[in-house]
């Protein structure tokens, strides 16, 4: 009889989790950054959890890529011990990385690479078309939010409060939109179409620089990748549509060209960021240390470099940036590319583009949206690597699932 509680304890933390995952996610569109903490804790981290313990540990069958990431983690949550944060704080947010990763692992065994990709086009149309109601809702004037900056929650209400986040969050229906394309019904296509029209147009009232332009860099690296005529169409649909923009909205061109114009503090950060490195350059100033970089371009002193890989080093030293590299080589190494989980490699180059500019380091909170950028995609592209010929549906289960 225990056995068989076990079993079924199992069983549903299994499915639990590959529900949970799709919540999770949907969360970023729709909760502030505190807000996203309560979902992952409670469909990600406690059945993770709770499956690791019922199967002893069992569960984890891709040992070696769960020891990399926990070396590269375990250094930087060690490096709370000279640096000023609590190395409890750090070893929970590690913990939350490595559960993550975990139900990444059985939400591809559970799901295609499709299903999920078409999960996140779905989230995101549903996501812009709410946001767009919301703003037509709301009576302001719609040159407002063509002139402004604006972050989900002053668009619809609810949702993150920062441009940029908001910004890299809807980015990624884009990308998932454009690589869905190729060979699809019209409908599905007109659909699509929809989908990049509308997240667009939301990243554009966010003014964010940097996520902007990383959507720009992978969609055309996508049409370099791929060479489909349909990258070719959409490339002169959309280009035609932001030439009818450019000729009916008033100072549309100068908008963007201001936007683009505007002061950037990013050099004088990373400059600061790279001088504390010299003076840390083995071990690093150690986790929860605040940068305190000072600049006169600044208004106040920055508490971090605004560069992920920036932020490694100056955390970790060359230790944690060495295991940081380690753990970007190994897991695309040894994961299978192919058309289908490349997709994921994409939004993992749009992430760090992102993360270039506006970045923390990766041992974060995961409702911050580092995880959306970095974590999730590199696991996601890691795990969903099945063998061309093996059979998948948009939904298959394993053996191991079905029991």
């Amino acid at each position: 009889m225990l056995s068989l509680n076990t079993n079924q304890v199992e069983h549903f933390s299994r499915n639990w989790i590959a529900f949970g995952f799709f919540v999770y996610f949907g969360s970023f569109f729709l909760l502030k950054q505190g807000g996203i903490v309560i979902p992952f804790l409670i469909f990600i981290a406690l059945p993770a959890l709770t499956l690791c313990i019922v199967s002893r540990f069992k569960c984890i069958h891709d040992k070696r890529s769960i020891f990399v990431c926990a070396a590269f983690l375990g250094y930087l949550s060690l490096s709370a011990l000279w640096g000023e944060e609590s190395l409890f704080k750090a070893i929970s947010q590690s913990l939350c990385i490595l559960c993550l990763m975990l139900s990444v692992e059985k939400v591809s065994q559970k799901f295609s690479e499709d299903f999920v990709m078409k999960s996140i086009i779905v989230i995101g149309l549903v996501a812009a078309i709410s946001y767009t109601v919301a703003i037509f809702l709301s009576g302001h004037d719609l040159m407002a939010f063509v002139t402004g900056r604006f972050s989900f929650f002053e668009m619809g209400g609810w949702g993150n409060t920062n441009p940029i986040h908001s910004a890299v969050v809807i980015g990624v229906p884009i990308l998932a939109a454009w690589y869905f394309f190729p060979g699809k019904s019209w409908y599905v296509k007109l659909a699509l179409i929809v989908t990049i029209m509308l997240c667009a147009m939301l990243m554009f009232f966010t003014k964010s620089r940097g996520p902007m332009l990383a959507v720009v860099i992978m969609l055309l690296c996508i049409a370099l990748y791929r060479r489909e005529r349909s990258d070719l169409f959409l490339l002169s649909f959309f280009a035609v549509v932001a030439g009818v923009l450019f000729l009916f909205v008033d100072n549309l061109g100068d908008i963007i060209v201001n936007r683009f114009e505007e002061k950037n503090y990013r050099l004088a950060i990373w400059r600061g960021g790279l001088e504390l490195f010299r003076d840390h350059w083995l071990f690093g100033q150690g986790y929860g240390t605040p940068a305190r970089i000072m600049d006169e371009s600044l208004f106040s002193p920055a508490s971090h470099t605004h560069n992920t890989v920036f932020e490694v080093f100056r955390i970790g030293g060359m230790i944690g940036g060495v295991l940081f590299v380690y753990v970007l080589v190994s897991m695309i190494r040894f994961s299978y590319i192919h058309s289908k989980n490349v997709f994921y490699l994409f939004w993992l180059l749009f992430g760090l583009l992102s993360l270039a500019t506006n970045g923390r380091s990766p041992l974060i909170n995961p409702g911050y949206y580092g995880f959306f950028s970095f974590w999730l995609p590199l696991f996601l592209f890691y795990y969903m690597r099945k063998i061309p010929d093996s059979p998948t549906t948009d939904v298959s289960v394993t053996p191991e699932k079905a029991g």
